[in-house]
This record gives structure tokens, C-alpha cells and sequence, in this order.
């Protein structure tokens, strides 16, 4: 029996001194210690996995939270709660095929649109009658212009039930709320939030790959070091075996404390891989890279780490039984197993290792491969389309689904020979799948795409549409069929025909390509916008950039006075790369200056200037391309603001009175009819219209000037806020102008009123109250637009315009250029709408790979600990007959390189081969994208190389430390 004294290195100490049991089970050695930090390592890789994958599930969830759909549609359907359209397929007498939809009269649905009493009512600019003819019969209708967004397209034409079943009902559509889950058949009408709820769902899938994984990491590393255990404790266990333990019940407390050692180190792994990925996270972060995820530990996330971890407890359970069993089988009967020794050619047998790590080190290395080959598989799908150029999005839009660009912003690159193509991006669910989709004008998408149509034709209208070859086959679609589609996040339901199949690398297969109308319709985009424009080329440098200093915008007041000066301010910055100057002269008419700037690079200014005001009369104020409209009025004349045209009669109403460029005059005489006041301290007089209805004149006379205005009395005039818009006559492209709406309450009572300002890019509300005789100016930024003129109104409750002005937007190629770049991100398409959709893919995909590294090391350190310490007595003898430890480690190391080489190459085979295998049976698939493993000779080759450095670094650092150990420590066979 050992010594007492060395109860520490070999366990036990006298066996009736010591119940075994519990030291066998408890007592760890700082092997076993090591041990634990490893499954540490690996339970903290799987752990972080799952909280980054659950962040970016949980992140693409919050995305299309407010989209989700209370109502689904469904062909042929069947629901109790359902309302049934009928849909009569047919044509108009030009030939063109449409869709009319039978809606019965009464039907309670939000957005639904109510029949028509007769007729129809259609895509028509007016009311027209239009030859229709279905399938049974052909009508001839009267058609009136739809109104308003409903959830049914707007190139429907919309009747009642008989008048569809008279042309002869080819198909019904049942419309029914939603039961509150992902519907399996037919399509939500707002289908984001389903789309990003199942999609998260599959991205869970590599979730089980690392479980795998990690498995075979603990597996492994358990088997690997109670192989060792028992060994140690070969004197042990002979004196246990010879008072009456069995093998079995060895084994079983082998197992219980290899259980332990796993449970351990999975406990301590939670805890690092709840640390490390916020650590990855913010460190992303400090470096610029854009991360935002919400790393918090959910319901599904600690569903899965308590599964996780009682899954490590079991495998190591299992693995330590198995590997003590088949040890004490050899151990107790004195002989020990050579595996592998013995069966090699002489050149390669290694000499100081032992064969037994080929088996665990080729294991461990083929998880490794199995992560590095998913990882890149998950990070080159999704960003294989558009692999060159990159995309424009407005700038400062949080996420590609909140950009909006103007189209014209692609006419404009392709004018200036950049491939453009402005597109839309979809979320859409049919029949219980997620369909990426992108609404495109299909002759820009293709020039900037390398796939090819392989059946069919383009498409050749808006109902029509290209699906790649991929997700047709899914869906089971061909040429000249229709597809339902839902909304994507806005509520609505459409049909389009295939008019091709379209074949692409990467997700391009997977996708649905529909016609920019379409998807405007679906996510209810203003007419002419886009999400985002792709680029076949970096159009900052074609467009010539770094041009030096421009000009962007010129203000000026609305009015100055004759015989004054005009203020001016310029906005000017330099687009170039370097310092630059530049003298801008400011004209107006006749009159001249010219002021000096100096910019450095990038840098924008204002600089102001004065200018000579030229003869009454309105001026343009230009420099460079920018202008501003400036009025030059006589100093003394008096003029009105904020008069109604027309009063009731017997009311009263205020009058503004201002004289020369801001005077408010006081006591101003103003007369209307044979009523008379004069004009307060503030240049206003409340003022009483003429009982009789008739049109008057109104007069101001102050300071020996007299203006005359004509006001109407009307007993149906209403009382109303009196509105006026300025619009700045021209500003940069790139710069958004502001719409200032003066406001006033002319009349003696409180007003409440909701004023809408309609302008390029939608339309912005504001809702207003003004007391008696008040005033008020709204400032409302508009959006930035495209070179060109554009309209803006302001309507009030509803009513008609009641100001309306225009402003031009002009630019040249370098401010086109400055625009792009704030919105361009340069590389492939669909990585730059993931990184801005996740964060940043690539360092959630880079922290796995990084933490899946870390835990292959562990595992592969292990068996080569193991196949070291197998041998270490024949170490011990080559150390005490004079092998000096370099000459030992050189040994060892070519020996490693002997088993490590075939293993590596073994590993990139069967880990590539196992995630081909998992693609080809579609359990790789997120989003409705099914990911391709693209093998790679040279990729797979550099994969090889990492996984060969990481098995030779893993035997180098085991090499050394028992290098140093010394001869008469190897050859008692003491544990560390």
C-alpha cells in the first residue's frame, strides 16, 4: 500500500483509516481541478451561445412587436367567425386581366371596404364605364375611384356579392380574426411579427449543434481523465478489489464522481456565460462596432441553460462509468489495453505519446470545425446577396424597415453611371412560413444580382412577381400561379402571379420579388419611396466627393425695407479632403458682395454677409446655386395681416396692421363700412363687420399711407384660424427645409383645430389651440428629397388647402455624393440590413467562434494529457537515462504532429460533412432563408490549419509541464 504520508497524491492512506467511498468521490486532485475549469469553459461557451442567440432572437422579436395581425386570410376557408369574399377572375374589354372581389353588404371588418350601392368601384382616375366579363357572363359597370387605403389591393375592383357571382366566382376568400398564434394556413394580414417570431424560432435550431457539441467536448474530457483516475489509483484499488469491491461498484462511484466534477464546472460555467457575452458585447461596443442586444436571461433562455446543465451532469455521469469500467477491467487484472500501439508503421508509431489521443483529440477538433463551418455558413448566406457595392439608407434611420429614401435618389446615381437598385423589404408568412421579400424594380435588381431567370419571363406589371427557385419549391408554386400574400407591416392582402423563377447565390434563392407597388401597398409607404437603394460600386468616389467648399443653403429675411440692408446667412461646408477657400458672392439683382470662407476638411459653417437692399419689389438672394426670395417694402406703408376674406355679419374680428419691414403701429385708423377704430400698442384692432351682407373695403391709414383690402360680410361665413406658409425658395440637396405656418384666431372665441402640413415624404399633424385673437407659428421639417421641385400645403380640419407654396431642392454632383455618404454602407446588401437589424452579426457569430475556440482547447489539452499521461513511465525512464527535456519535448511534439495532423484533417471532413448534412435536411434554416455550406477549398484549408495549430498548441502546453516533472515523480506515477 502507499505511504500515509501521500494520502494527497495517491488518495486514499490506509483503506481502514478512511472510508474510500468518500474520498474516491470528493478528493480531487489538481487534475481534477483543471477538469473542472475546462467543463467551466465549455458550459460557458454553450451558456453564452444561448444568450447571444436568444438576445438576437429576442431583438428580432422587438422589431415587429407593433406589427403584429389580428385578422388571417385564407382561400377556400372555413371559419365560423369568417367573412367570405367571392373573386371573380376576368377581363376588361382592352384584354387586361383583373381581379373583381364580391364583399357581402354589412360585414364587420375593420378596413374592409363596404360595397359599393351599384357598380363597382376600382383603380380608376374617375368615374368610367367599364366592360368586364368573367367567366359566366360579361357586364358592363359603372366604376368609381376607390378612396382611401383598405385592406384589400388597390388593383382590385371591389362589388357586392351577387354582382361577383353573376360574372362567376372562381376562388373565396375567408377573412377571420386571428387565434392568437402563428396561423399554419393562409396568411395574417400584417404578418411582420409572425415572420420574426418563427424565424427566431429556427435561429434557436444551431442551438442544438452546440448542445451536441458541447456533449462530445464534456464526453471527451471526463472519459480522458477518470481513464486517468483510475490508473493513479491502480495500488488502491487492487487492496479495495482485494477486500471484496467489485468492479462494478468501483465504477459507479468513478461515475458519481465524474457527475460531480461535470456538475461543478456547469455551475461555474453559468455564471461566465452570463459574464462573457455582455463583456463581448461592450467591448464591441468601445470599439464602434453597432451592438444591441438584449442579453437578459428569459424564460426560453433559462428553460434552455437548466436543460443544458443537467444534460453536462448526465454526460459526465455516463462518460465517467463507461471510461472507469473499461478501465478497472484491464487495471484489476493487471494489464493494461494498447489501443492503437502496435497496429502503426514504425516511421509514424509515435514513441512518448500515446495512439489512445487520435480517437478524443479527432472529436474534439470535429467540434470545432463544426462551429467555424455553421458560423461562417450562417454569416455567408446571409450576406451573399449583393456581394459587392452596398446600400443607402436614409440617414440617421435606425433600421433599414424605418428608412425612407426617395426613388428618384436611384435615377439620379444611374444618371451619373452608378448601378442602382431602390427596394423595399418585406416580412411576409404564408401557410405557416416565414417568405423574405424585396418589392424592386426587376431590371435595376438584376444588373446588380449574378442569379439568372431559369423559368419563365420578367415581370411585366405590378400584379406580377419572381420567386427564387428555393422558396418556390417550398411553397410548391410554378409559373402563372398566384400567392396570397398578407400585409408585412401594415394590414392588407394581395395576390400576384409568378411570372419566373429565379435562381442566385445565397439567400437570393429564398427570397420573393414583387413589384415596388406592391410592396408599398403592403407596408404602406408613401408613393415613390424606398427602404433603401443598393449599389453596384462606392458612389461617394464617382460622384466626386471631395470637391471643396459649397454652398448648401442661403436665409434671409421674409422683408427688409427700402433704403436698408439685406442680412444674409450661408451654410457652407467643405466636401473635400483637405483645407480649402472659397469666395462666394451674394447677389441680389443689381447689387453684389463677395465674402471669403476657409474649411477644413469636412467641416460646415455659417458665414453672414450684408447686402444693399435694391428697389421695392421681390428679389431673389442667390449664391452659387442656392437662392432665397426676399420682399424690399417702402419703410412707411402700412399693409394687413391676418384678415379673414370673409366675416358674418354683426362680428368681430381682429386686424393687423404692419408698417415697413415689422412696425406694429398704434393707433393705425382701420375702417370697414361705417365702423371705425384705431390699432393698439401691439398693431391690432378688434373691429365689428356691417349688420348687412355685402363686400366692403377694408382701410388702414397710418403715418399719411393709406392700404385697402376688400373683406365679403356672409351670414355663411365660418369662424376659422387664418393660415399662411413660407418655404425657403430653394435649398440644398441633402438639406431639409421647414415649412413655418403663421396661425392666427381672427375672432373672439377659443378655436381647437387639427392642421395638416402636406408636403415630399408624407404628411405631419399637429394639433392646435388658439385663444381669442392669438397667434401662433408652427415650425415642421420636411424630408429631405431628390433635386427637383415639390409642393406644400396646409389643410385645416379636413378642409381643402388653405396655403399652398413650392420650393425647389437643387444639388450637383458633389451634394449628391455628401448625401450618399451619410447614408451608404459600404459591403454586401444583406449584411448591412442584418448588422443594423442585430447589431452587429458578426461579432455575435466571432464571440461564439472565439468561446467555441476557447473550449476546444480545454477539451483537446485533455486527451492529450491523457495520452501523455499513459505513457508516463516510459517518460520517467527516458528522463533518468539521460533525455534532456528539450530533446523529450521534440519527441513528444512529433508524435502529436503525428496524431494531430490525420485528426484535423479527419475533423474539417466529418464537420463539414455534418453540417451538410444538416442543411440538406432543412434543420438550418432562419427566417425563412435555408443556409448553403459553400465548401471552400481554401477556407476548408484554413480551417484545417487552425484546427492542426489548435491541437499542437493544446499538446504543447501538457508536453511541457510534464517535461518538467522529475524522473523519480514520473516513475512513481505521482498525479498533479
Amino acid at each position: 500500500m502507499p505511504d500515509p504520508q501521500r494520502e494527497e497524491s495517491h488518495g486514499f492512506g490506509r483503506v481502514e483509516d478512511v472510508n474510500y467511498r468518500r474520498v474516491l468521490v470528493t478528493r480531487w486532485s489538481r487534475r481534477d481541478r483543471l477538469t473542472v475549469a475546462v467543463v467551466a469553459v465549455t458550459a460557458a461557451f454553450l451558456v453564452g451561445t444561448i444568450v447571444l442567440l436568444t438576445g438576437v432572437s429576442s431583438q428580432t422579436v422587438a422589431l415587429a412587436d407593433q406589427h403584429g395581425s389580428s385578422l388571417v386570410a385564407e382561400w377556400d376557408g372555413s371559419a365560423d367567425d369568417a367573412v367570405v369574399l367571392r373573386f371573380a377572375d376576368a377581363r376588361l374589354g382592352s384584354g387586361e386581366r383583373v381581379t373583381v372581389v364580391g364583399v357581402p353588404r354589412g360585414a364587420d371588418v375593420e378596413g374592409l371596404p363596404a360595397p359599393p350601392p351599384d357598380g363597382a368601384r376600382g383603380p380608376t382616375p374617375a368615374v368610367t364605364e367599364r366592360r368586364i366579363a368573367g367567366e359566366e357572363r360579361t357586364l358592363t359597370l359603372t366604376v368609381r375611384p376607390r378612396q382611401g387605403r383598405t385592406i384589400l389591393s388597390p388593383r382590385w375592383y371591389v362589388t357586392d356579392v351577387e354582382t361577383a357571382e353573376r360574372l362567376g366566382v372562381t376562388r373565396t376568400l375567408a377573412v377571420h380574426p386571428d387565434d392568437g398564434g402563428v396561423p399554419t394556413d393562409g396568411v395574417p394580414l400584417r404578418g411582420a411579427l409572425a415572420f420574426f417570431v418563427v424565424g427566431a424560432r429556427q435561429l434557436l435550431a444551431p442551438l442544438s449543434v452546440a448542445a451536441a457539441g458541447g456533449a462530445v467536448i464534456v464526453g471527451v474530457l471526463v472519459h480522458s481523465v477518470t481513464r486517468m483516475s483510475v490508473r493513479d489509483r491502480r495500488d488502491d484499488l487492487h487492496a479495495l478489489y482485494a477486500t471484496g469491491a467489485s468492479p462494478d461498484s468501483l465504477a459507479r462511484l468513478f461515475a458519481l464522481r465524474a457527475g460531480l466534477l461535470a456538475a461543478v464546472g456547469g455551475a461555474l460555467g453559468y455564471a461566465v456565460g452570463v459574464v462573457v457575452p455582455h463583456a463581448i458585447v461592450n467591448a464591441a461596443v468601445a470599439m464602434g462596432y453597432p451592438v444591441a442586444l438584449d442579453l437578459a436571461i428569459g424564460p426560453l433562455a433559462a428553460l434552455l441553460v437548466a436543460g443544458l446543465l443537467a444534460a453536462i451532469a448526465l454526460v459526465g455521469t455516463a462518460v465517467g462509468y463507461l471510461a472507469a469500467r473499461s478501465v478497472l477491467r484491464g487495471t484489476l487484472r493487471e494489464r493494461e489495453g494498447t489501443g492503437l500501439a502496435g497496429r502503426l508503421p514504425d516511421a509514424i508509431e509515435p514513441t512518448v505519446l500515446s495512439p489512445r489521443a487520435f480517437v478524443p483529440t479527432a472529436a474534439s477538433l470535429t467540434v470545432f470545425v463544426v462551429f467555424v463551418v455553421l458560423v461562417g455558413t450562417i454569416g455567408g448566406t446571409v450576406t451573399a446577396v449583393g456581394a459587392t457595392g452596398g446600400t443607402i439608407t436614409e440617414p440617421g434611420a435606425i433600421h433599414p424597415v424605418a428608412s425612407q429614401l426617395d426613388q428618384r435618389y436611384a435615377t439620379t446615381l444611374r444618371e451619373n453611371g452608378i448601378e442602382a437598385s431602390p427596394e423595399v423589404l418585406l416580412f411576409a408568412m404564408i401557410d405557416g412560413r416565414p417568405v423574405f421579400g424585396r418589392g424592386v424594380n426587376f431590371t435595376a435588381f438584376s444588373r446588380l444580382s449574378d442569379g439568372r431567370l431559369v423559368r419563365g419571363e420578367p415581370p411585366s406589371g405590378p400584379g406580377e412577381a419572381v420567386v427564387g427557385e428555393a422558396l418556390a419549391e417550398r411553397l410548391g408554386v410554378r409559373v402563372g400561379e398566384s400567392i396570397l400574400l398578407g400585409g408585412s407591416t401594415a394590414t392588407g392582402v394581395t395576390t400576384v402571379t409568378v411570372s419566373g423563377i429565379y435562381e442566385g447565390d445565397g439567400i437570393a434563392d429564398d427570397q420573393l420579388y414583387v413589384s415596388l407597388e406592391t410592396a408599398r401597398y403592403l407596408r404602406d409607404l408613401p408613393a415613390g419611396t424606398v427602404n433603401l437603394i443598393r449599389v453596384g460600386s462606392d458612389p461617394t468616389a464617382a460622384l466626386d466627393r471631395g470637391g471643396g467648399v459649397v454652398v448648401l443653403d442661403v436665409g434671409t429675411p421674409e422683408r427688409v425695407a427700402a433704403n436698408g440692408t439685406i442680412p444674409v446667412t450661408l451654410s457652407v461646408r467643405n466636401l473635400g479632403s483637405e483645407s480649402a477657400t472659397r469666395a462666394v458672392t451674394v447677389r441680389a439683382g443689381p447689387v453684389g458682395r463677395t465674402t471669403t470662407v476657409t474649411l477644413s476638411p469636412g467641416e460646415r459653417t455659417t458665414a453672414r454677409t450684408t447686402l444693399p437692399a435694391p428697389p421695392p419689389g421681390t428679389w431673389n438672394v442667390t449664391a452659387g446655386e442656392r437662392r432665397s426670395r426676399v420682399a424690399v417694402v417702402e419703410a412707411d406703408a402700412p399693409r394687413f395681416a391676418g384678415v379673414p376674406e370673409r366675416v358674418p355679419p354683426g362680428s368681430t374680428f381682429s386686424v393687423g396692421v404692419r408698417r415697413g419691414v415689422s412696425s406694429r403701429p398704434a393707433n393705425a385708423t382701420v375702417s370697414l363700412g361705417g365702423n371705425r377704430t384705431t390699432t393698439g400698442a401691439d398693431g391690432t384692432a378688434i373691429l365689428r363687420a356691417p349688420n348687412r351682407e355685402g363686400r366692403y373695403r377694408l382701410v388702414a391709414r397710418a403715418g399719411g399711407e393709406r392700404t385697402v383690402r376688400p373683406v365679403t360680410v356672409d351670414a355663411n361665413a365660418t369662424r376659422d384660424l387664418l393660415a399662411s406658409l413660407r418655404l425657403p425658395d430653394s435649398v440644398g440637396v441633402g438639406r431639409s427645409a421647414t415649412a413655418r405656418v403663421a396661425l392666427v384666431n381672427p375672432w373672439g372665441e377659443p378655436l381647437s383645430r387639427t392642421v395638416r402640413v402636406v408636403g415630399p415624404g408624407g404628411t405631419r399633424t399637429r394639433e392646435v389651440r388658439l385663444g381669442p385673437h392669438e397667434r401662433t407659428t408652427l415650425s415642421v421639417p420636411l424630408s429631405r428629397r431628390p433635386p427637383g421641385t415639390y409642393e406644400v400645403g396646409v389643410a385645416i380640419d379636413g378642409r381643402g388647402a388653405v396655403a399652398e407654396e413650392r420650393y425647389a431642392v437643387t444639388g450637383d454632383r458633389r451634394l449628391t455624393g455628401a448625401l450618399v455618404s451619410s447614408g451608404y454602407s459600404a459591403g454586401a446588401a444583406a449584411g448591412g440590413i442584418v448588422e443594423r437589424s442585430f447589431g452587429n452579426l458578426w461579432a455575435v457569430l466571432g464571440a461564439i467562434v472565439a468561446q467555441g475556440a476557447f473550449m476546444s482547447v480545454g477539451s483537446t489539452a485533455a486527451a492529450f494529457a491523457g495520452a501523455v499521461h499513459a505513457r508516463r513511465r516510459s517518460i520517467g525512464v527516458h528522463r533518468a537515462t539521460g533525455m534532456a527535456p528539450r530533446r523529450l519535448f521534440a519527441l513528444a511534439m512529433r508524435d502529436a504532429l503525428v496524431l494531430a495532423l490525420p485528426a484535423s484533417l479527419l475533423a474539417v471532413g466529418l464537420g463539414t460533412a455534418a453540417v451538410i448534412a444538416a442543411t440538406e435536411a432543412g434543420a438550418l434554416t432562419a427566417f425563412g432563408v435555408a443556409f448553403s455550406v459553400a465548401a471552400n477549398p481554401v477556407v476548408l484549408g484554413a480551417t484545417a490549419g487552425a484546427a492542426l495549430a489548435l491541437a499542437l498548441g493544446s499538446a504543447a502546453g501538457v508536453v511541457l509541464r510534464f517535461a518538467s516533472e522529475s524522473p523519480a515523480d514520473l516513475l512513481r506515477g505521482e498525479r498533479r
